[in-house]
């Protein structure tokens, strides 16, 4: 009566540190006791879906000198909810921060220059404070040249020798 067992177990979880794009893997554990005396066989099963941790890198294409922008760390990395996303040193963005839920904000380089953010994502407690297990990735931003397009208004007839005015923009 009251006895209980417990029954250690490890595995590793598939994949690479880092590793790509993909949706994100659940590891499932499923585990069955039983004994011949057991008054209730209802509660001998249990499954659990852990989820890993796997931060990917990320690139971004902004318009060069075009001066705050944004990017969603999070659109590619699979995490428990609840994960806690920081910033690490090192990256060379100016101006750059990381929110705990994976937005990033930082100052668009120069047309033709890259900077980087380095971050961590890591699984987190009730309270929000990051625990392991963590995972490490880096936002690459790129500048592009300004994608800028003109329009023209001026009368639709004019007459000779008439001055004529409108906007270029």
């Amino acid at each position: 009566v009251g006895a209980s067992i417990d029954c250690p177990i490890s595995y590793t979880v598939p994949g690479i540190v880092g590793g790509s794009d993909t949706a994100p893997t659940y590891v499932t554990l499923l585990g069955h006791t039983g004994a011949i005396n057991d008054i209730n066989s209802g509660n001998n099963t249990v499954m659990v879906n852990t989820p890993p941790i796997d931060a990917a890198d990320d690139f971004v294409g902004v318009p060069g000198g075009s001066g705050s922008a944004n990017a969603n760390l999070g659109a590619n990395d699979s995490y428990p909810l609840g994960s806690v996303f920081y910033e690490l040193t090192g990256g060379t963005c100016a101006a750059s921060s990381v929110s705990s839920s994976g937005q990033v904000t930082f100052n668009a380089p120069g047309v033709g220059a890259t900077c980087t953010i380095e971050y961590r994502v890591c699984a987190s407690d009730a309270t929000g404070v990051p625990l392991e297990p963590c995972d490490t990735a880096t936002l690459t931003v790129t500048a592009t040249d300004a994608d800028m397009s003109v329009a023209v208004s001026l009368p639709a007839v004019v007459a000779p020798g008439q001055p004529v005015s409108g906007t270029l923009t």
